[in-house]
C-alpha cells in the first residue's frame, strides 16, 4: 500500500517536470533605442534580453509606451511590432541592424520565428 502512493507520487512529480517549458535564455547584448520627443529624444537600452519573451515598451521602466529607432547590438534577430503583446506590424532586424526614427513600436521580441 505505502509502496503505491510512493510510487504514485515519483510519477507524479516526473510528469510535472516533463512538463514544464525548458529555461528561457538571455540573449547577449543589447538593444538601443529612442523614445520621447524626435527632434530632442531620449535614448534608452535593454540590456541582455530573454529569449522568445514578448516585452511591451510599457515594461521598460521609465519609458513611455511608444518607442522608435531600435538599434539591435545583439547576436539574436530582433521583431518589433506596432500595437502592444506583438500584435499589429512587424519589423525584423538582424544582429547589428538599426533602424531609423520613422519605425515607432510598442513590443518587441527577440528570436522570432521566421
Amino acid at each position: 500500500m505505502r509502496l503505491r502512493h510512493i510510487l504514485g507520487t515519483a510519477l507524479g512529480v516526473l510528469a510535472l517536470v516533463l512538463s514544464l517549458p525548458a529555461s528561457a535564455h538571455a540573449v547577449d547584448g543589447n538593444l538601443h533605442y529612442k523614445y520621447g520627443d524626435p527632434q530632442a529624444p531620449s535614448e534608452g537600452q535593454l540590456n541582455d534580453p530573454t529569449a522568445n519573451h514578448c516585452y511591451n515598451t510599457s515594461e521598460l521602466e521609465g519609458h513611455p509606451k511608444v518607442a522608435f529607432a531600435p538599434y539591435n547590438q545583439t547576436g539574436a534577430p530582433l521583431a518589433v511590432y506596432s500595437k502592444a503583446n506583438c500584435q499589429g506590424t512587424r519589423v525584423t532586424l538582424k544582429p547589428g541592424a538599426t533602424r531609423g526614427n520613422a519605425v515607432r513600436f510598442t513590443s518587441l521580441l527577440f528570436g522570432p520565428e521566421e
